[in-house]
């Protein structure tokens, strides 16, 4: 499902196609569809989304996730870009084994019932500015907000069902070529501000590799890691 003309484009995938179904044995049978498109102001400056939304039958959740970008240097890759996404199911098994152990104390049996996953709603923007002809710095906030998949069970067992996170982030990308670019980032949660209950603190490097032997075939990797300077907070 299409439609184009000079100055703006919408694609959408075909609503019902056999190609957008997967299956998983932890996650079960999903939909996916994929809605791509753009409004061109000038050679340079254009408003864009690149959308994904789906359905999944075992945990019965739609999910989407869906950035809105105002491009306002297309050559240098210069945007603002404001997304929203959900669907992302977590676990965190440190905060299952403590609640196992106090269930345990009280002989109730806690297995098989979701209280180790959360369902992820994230709010994120970002400011993608060109430095140079080189560099690009990304200005960024996040703000996460973790349900418990079995409410009723953990306030039952008297734990938390909501968590919240709130981090502003700093990205350096130098890329010397189109094959080379190497990334520094750095992350701090602020406790306290839009309902943050989790502290920590990070640093991430990568470098990425493409090494082209013709048009249609190339070689990719990709080294990184990172460590807490502060991790306070479990979740």
């Amino acid at each position: 499902i299409r439609f184009n003309n000079e100055k703006a484009s919408l694609r959408l995938s075909p609503i019902l196609d056999p190609g957008a179904l997967s299956y998983s044995k932890r996650k079960g049978l999903a939909y996916r569809m994929k809605l791509r498109s753009y409004w061109t102001l000038d050679n340079d400056r254009e408003w864009s989304i690149n959308a994904r939304l789906g359905y999944n039958f075992k945990q019965k959740q739609l999910f989407y996730t869906a950035p809105l970008r105002y491009t306002f240097n297309e050559k240098r890759n210069g945007y603002v870009e404001m997304l929203f996404a959900n669907g992302n199911r977590i676990s965190n098994s440190i905060i299952y084994e403590r609640i196992k152990k106090e269930a345990e104390r009280d002989s109730m049996v806690i297995d098989n019932l979701n209280l180790e996953y959360y369902d992820k709603r994230e709010i994120s923007f970002h400011l993608n500015l060109p430095i140079g002809r080189h560099f690009h710095a990304d200005f960024a906030t996040f703000y996460y907000k973790r349900d418990g998949v079995n409410k009723a069970k953990l306030q039952e067992l008297g734990q938390k069902t909501v968590y919240h996170s709130f981090t502003p982030s700093l990205i350096l990308k130098y890329q010397p070529s189109s094959y080379v670019a190497y990334v520094l980032s750095y992350e701090r949660s602020i406790p306290g501000l839009l309902g943050c209950d989790s502290k920590y603190e990070r640093i991430e490097g990568d470098a990425m590799f493409a090494i082209k032997y013709n048009a249609l075939t190339s070689l990719n990797f990709r080294i990184g890691g990172g460590f807490y300077t502060d991790m306070s907070s479990n979740y």
